[in-house]
């Protein structure tokens, strides 16, 4: 694959389709764990997979979740919305795709080797047992006002909404 001037190659690794219990592969730069989005059965063992992967500890992996056979709308089981808040819990990506119609599928292909580039060159995390401080000011009196008032007339969060679907952030 060429991504950006870089020549790379992908190479997929599936479970057996006969085990329930399947483990992540330990060694993998990225992980794409796809569900149908007419089915409710793949997309809890897609939850499974996802939780176990990111329990793992594994930081340096990239972590996908594909919504695939959107060619078949109608008989969507799976809320798109649902999929997103399950792939933002498990700090993951969030993509929808047909196999059948080639949609999305380049995108995919080209946010994996993104993110795995982009987690590389993060670096490792450092575990330290204690969750980094974040260093913020105060707000001033006219913000902390500006804000309550947005909450109460808009009803809107004033937190920043986690990204699971632009691949080209971590």
């Amino acid at each position: 694959m060429l991504l950006d001037g870089e020549e790379s190659e992908l190479r997929f690794l599936s479970p057996p389709s006969n085990s329930k219990d399947c483990e992540p592969y330990v060694d993998a730069h990225a992980y794409v764990v796809v569900y149908s989005i007419q089915s409710k059965t793949s997309f809890k063992y897609a939850q499974d997979m996802l939780h176990r992967t990111r329990m793992q500890g594994n930081t340096m992996a990239v972590l996908i979740l594909v919504g695939n056979k959107v060619d078949l709308a109608r008989r969507r089981s799976i809320d798109i919305d649902d999929a997103k808040q399950v792939a933002m819990q498990n700090d993951s990506k969030f993509i929808e795709t047909s196999a059948v119609l080639n949609h999305n599928v380049d995108e995919l292909l080209a946010g994996i080797m993104t993110q795995v580039r982009l987690k590389e060159k993060e670096g490792p995390k450092k575990k330290t047992g204690r969750k980094a401080k974040k260093v913020t000011r105060s707000k001033t009196m006219l913000e902390k006002v500006t804000d309550g008032l947005r909450k109460r007339i808009l009803k809107q969060n004033t937190a920043e909404p986690l990204n699971c679907d632009n691949f080209y952030i971590l």
